[in-house]
């Protein structure tokens, strides 16, 4: 009798759960004015008092998903996260946010991309790489980031955190780069696993560096490099400058290699 019932059910109801999405996609908005920098004065965990994030003019006018960038300072940019919060602006990625510096929209491979921009301040002791892994949770849950493309960059100890932090959780960014420093410790473990992640690496130094030797970078390039890996690292070595800043000529928008800034090589990865 329950098979019979089949035969008077109209024939469109069996199908109704199939039924194709008919509405529109959403049309894309170009991000034409620089990101919006916003100071974010509480703390995220016990190594981040605060943060500067940069988001795009037009993210409430969306629903779309963003690309993350985090960028990490060094030393001489510490703070209590409140009063001590526009340190941030003194060097790195939080100087070219609080200079409306950063393009808003970057082509790659014929499609439209604007990051979300996030500079965090160390309270004081040097962040753990859980720690950094807690900061991107955090972010993940205030905006609309698109979780294949996780980007992670650092000057000095910034730089180091960016590797210790990459190697540790691998599979979490797309592509880092170290600028001016990098991690010293276990190196042949800590590049294997991002060789074996497929994580791309793009390092900078200053090869006469008298606070950092330009050989940390150098050594880690190279042993990524040695076990073959399928994105091959890579170094951009400046012969032409003394000193410790290698960050401010690499973070420059206008400063390219093979034709692609950072940011624009950064977006040819995801995971």
């Amino acid at each position: 009798m329950v098979k019979n019932l089949l035969y008077f059910i109209p024939l469109g109801l069996l199908f109704i759960g199939c039924k194709k999405d008919s509405s529109p996609p959403e049309p894309e908005i170009l991000e034409t004015d620089p990101v919006l920098l916003v100071k974010v004065k509480r703390p995220v965990n016990v190594a981040f008092a605060g943060y500067y994030a940069g988001i795009p003019v037009h993210y409430n006018e969306t629903t779309r998903k963003y690309p993350l960038l985090i960028g990490l300072h060094g030393l001489g940019q510490r703070g209590e996260g409140n009063r001590q919060l526009d340190l941030l602006a003194d060097a790195g990625l939080g100087r070219l946010l609080a200079l409306r510096k950063l393009p808003p929209n970057f082509v790659v491979n014929g499609r439209n991309f604007s990051f979300i921009y996030i500079c965090p301040q160390f309270g004081g002791a040097t962040p753990t790489p859980e720690q950094v892994l807690n900061l991107i949770d955090t972010i993940k849950n205030k905006y609309r980031i698109d979780l294949s493309r996780i980007y992670l960059t650092g000057l000095s100890v910034g730089g180091v955190i960016t590797t210790e932090t990459a190697s540790k959780f691998p599979r979490t960014f797309a592509a880092i780069a170290p600028l001016a420093g990098v991690s010293n410790m276990d190196v042949i473990i800590k590049c294997r696993s991002m060789a074996k992640a497929r994580l791309a690496v793009w390092a900078f130094h200053n090869d006469k560096d008298p606070t950092i030797p330009s050989f940390d970078s150098k050594y880690l390039v190279s042993t990524i490099n040695s076990f073959a890996p399928v994105i091959p690292a890579r170094l951009s070595l400046f012969t032409d400058q003394f000193g410790h800043d290698a960050w401010t000529r690499a973070l420059d928008p206008a400063f390219k290699e093979e034709g692609k800034n950072l940011y624009e090589w950064m977006l040819q990865y995801s995971r």
